[in-house]
């Protein structure tokens, strides 16, 4: 993954044309503003399955002034980069699915939710993220959706910059958390059950993998 010098460098005669996942909407907001029930600066969220070269071109116009993320994309979907990803994980023969890749713009932001496949090694390629994590103690705090299509994920849309009248027991109640901003070649690990957010301060590029 040394060679991922930036996300145009992914764009190959064999990448750019595969289709891949892409979320749309407004900076530094998740994909639970839908369920937030409020209009944020007018901004809407929505995925869609594009070309790669689309993607790429989208971010390289400077005309779109929202988020463009595409989101776990299935390594094994990819192998022209396949070969590339070389996690250092001790037991990959336990992985509970094959890695993913996390390819976006500046501020794109993954609201606080819980992973249901297994621990969580996150790696950072390109760019830098901020990256926090709850213990499931602070579940009760979180604000945790009930609705099916959110099923283990916070109805707070925003990780800065909201206002936490709106969420008390959020403000008030979360006593524990871990936060770090990870760089190139930085890795976290976030443990089954443990609640989680991820937000972009740039271009980036992340690589995951699930284990039991």
């Amino acid at each position: 993954m040394t060679k991922w010098k930036s996300i145009q460098s992914l764009l190959t005669d064999e990448t750019a044309d595969m289709l891949v996942p892409v979320e749309l909407g407004p900076r530094n907001v998740g994909y639970n503003i839908k369920a937030d029930g409020a209009d944020w600066d007018g901004g809407q969220w929505q995925r869609l399955e594009t070309r790669f070269k689309l993607f790429v071109a989208l971010l390289e116009s400077g005309q779109w002034s929202g988020a463009a993320y595409v989101s776990q994309l299935n390594i094994d979907e990819i192998p022209p980069l396949k070969a590339d990803v070389q996690l250092p994980i001790p037991h990959a023969p336990d992985l509970a699915a094959p890695p993913n890749l996390w390819i976006g713009s500046a501020d794109t932001y993954t609201p606080i939710h819980r992973d249901i496949l297994g621990h969580n090694l996150l790696f950072q390629v390109l760019g830098s993220k901020v990256v926090r994590v709850f213990p499931p103690s602070e579940k009760p705090f979180l604000y945790i959706s009930e609705e099916p299509w959110l099923r283990n994920t916070s109805l707070i849309p925003f990780d800065h910059g909201f206002d936490a009248d709106r969420w008390p027991r959020f403000r008030e109640g979360v006593k524990v958390w871990y936060e770090a901003t990870i760089e190139p070649g930085d890795a976290v690990f976030i443990p089954k059950g443990w609640y989680h957010s991820v937000r972009a301060l740039e271009e980036s590029i992340s690589v995951n993998s699930w284990f039991l």
